[in-house]
């Protein structure tokens, strides 16, 4: 009888210990990204114009995105050869530099550390270096292929190279992409991309060990990588490649089930989007980037005087706001609206809350659906009455004219018709119950969550929504005149600061 050999025990393979993601040490800075801006087109004279329009409307960080290094004038050539292009930049990188960090920016820098172009001086020079063998008739994607980081002396050729960059200009924030998936990975005649995943954190470790001040953004064509190992080396995500607001709405929304508003970049893109072609105004995608670490990539040398000033609102917005958006409790309501998205951040101790609201669709009511703010009753978004303690009135003539409440406290004025006792309009009060900023009419601003002329904050979008900048609301206590978004159209946003 042939005897079984016994089976080798199975030893377990190393596991990554789960690790929460690095929590930045300093408040979020707005930031303004070259890529939609200039694309490939990089000079002196543009970006230092772009970079003291950013700084006039409030930005702290300035990236300079792809198209810095040598040869690099389309997708289709000179990843991986990561020196100043002399031809674009004659006197480096220094006079740009000196002019954002004069501004009183931090300066940040693109980077696609793991690739590498067919026509390079990299690829011509060290092919052996490449992950995907060329002779296996591997595809190259969007021109590049992925140089394996489990080589150590390819590892050590990229970090001198970026460690020559950043050291030079003491850059404050690298850009760290990866546009292309990884195949057919080969590392030593097996399959690679385990040893290639851990070289590539090695070669963050190192970075950051040789210049501690760096912060680093995982981009990777937006959310291809955001994993435990990546997130314990970054300090924050790009979470998609489309700037489309409107796309945004769910992409952020379902990474902000896994990861804090702080790490999750969102920027005020172009009126007409790059990757969609679809318009949106101003308000709709500042109200969708706020909800995140913010920042701009756009031309904003292009825009009227107008727009400069809204946008100079927002960021001083978001620089008030940041505090409680980056510690507070986050929450999406539901509304029993398909078309309406809201998101709230609650401070911890309840004192107040940023609540976005954003039309998406064509609402199935012909009437707003009455928003009340989970505050110290607890009781979430509702269109039920709220409990004892929040002041309420009976005004049974002024409900059987108007059919609704006549309070100046936006956002939260609930009329419910009652049998036999007429109609109790329900306004909540401070301190007894969290309220929204006071109004002191019914005007709808022109601005989503700005300050107004007199000081007060805006609390609606108003524009070409709910009605023309400066039309008067016939309800003041409605929510859909303080938050501005009309039950029957599309794209508006409002942000209620309560």
């Amino acid at each position: 009888m042939e005897r079984r050999r016994a089976r080798r025990p199975v030893r377990p393979a190393a596991r990554l210990t789960p690790q929460p993601p690095r929590s930045p040490e300093a408040p979020r800075p707005v930031v303004l990204n070259t890529w939609e801006a200039v694309y490939y087109r990089q000079g002196l004279a543009p970006l230092v114009a772009l970079a003291e329009t950013a700084a006039d409307i409030g930005v702290e960080r300035f990236v300079l995105d792809d198209g810095w290094f040598l040869g690099r004038r389309s997708d289709s050539t000179s990843l991986g050869d990561w020196r100043v292009d002399p031809t674009v930049w004659p006197d480096g990188l220094g006079p740009l530099v000196d002019r954002v960090r004069g501004l009183g920016m931090e300066f940040g820098l693109w980077f696609e550390p793991e690739m590498v172009s067919p026509v390079s001086e990299l690829a011509a020079a060290h092919p052996e270096w490449l992950l995907q063998r060329p002779e296996d008739d591997v595809r190259t994607w969007r021109n590049q292929y992925v140089l394996d980081m489990a080589n150590p002396l390819a590892r050590a050729y990229v970090l001198e190279a970026m460690s020559a960059v950043i050291g030079a200009h003491h850059v404050d924030f690298v850009k760290w992409d990866q546009n292309r998936d990884i195949v057919h990975a080969v590392h030593a005649g097996r399959a690679g991309i385990d040893a290639h995943t851990r070289g590539v954190w090695t070669l963050m470790d190192a970075l950051r060990a040789r210049h501690p001040w760096l912060e680093i953004e995982a981009c990777a064509s937006g959310g291809a990588r955001v994993d435990l190992g990546v997130l314990e080396r970054t300090d924050r995500v790009w979470p998609s490649d489309s700037n489309d607001a409107f796309e945004r709405l769910p992409i952020q929304r379902w990474t902000e089930a896994l990861l804090p508003l702080e790490l999750i970049g969102s920027h005020v893109g172009p009126e007409v989007s790059h990757t969609t072609g679809r318009h949106l105004d101003l308000d709709f995608r500042m109200a969708v980037s706020l909800f995140g670490s913010a920042g701009i990539e756009t031309d904003v040398t292009r825009l009227s005087p107008t727009e400069l000033d809204r946008l100079r609102a927002w960021t001083a917005l978001y620089k008030r706001e940041r505090g409680l958006l980056h510690t507070g409790r986050l929450r999406h309501l539901e509304l029993g609206d398909p078309g309406l998205v809201a998101t709230s951040v609650v401070a911890v101790d309840r004192s107040r809350a940023l609540v976005r609201v954003a039309r998406t669709e064509t609402g199935p009511q012909s009437l707003p659906v009455p928003l009340r703010m989970r505050g110290s009753t607890g009781r979430g978004a509702t269109g039920s009455p709220p409990s004892r303690g929040c002041g309420c009135r009976t005004d049974s003539t002024w409900c059987r004219r108007r059919g609704s409440c006549a309070g100046t406290w936006s956002c939260r004025a609930l009329c419910s018709r009652t049998s036999g006792r007429g109609c109790r309009c329900w306004l909540p009060r401070p301190p007894s119950c969290s309220s929204c900023t006071p109004s002191t009419d019914a005007t709808l601003p022109a601005a989503v969550g700005l300050p107004a002329a007199d000081g007060r904050l805006a609390s609606a979008v108003g524009r070409g929504r709910a009605g023309a900048a400066g039309e008067r609301a016939e309800h003041p206590g409605s929510w859909r005149a303080h938050a501005g978004v009309s039950p029957a159209r599309r794209d508006g946003a409002a942000v209620l600061v309560c």
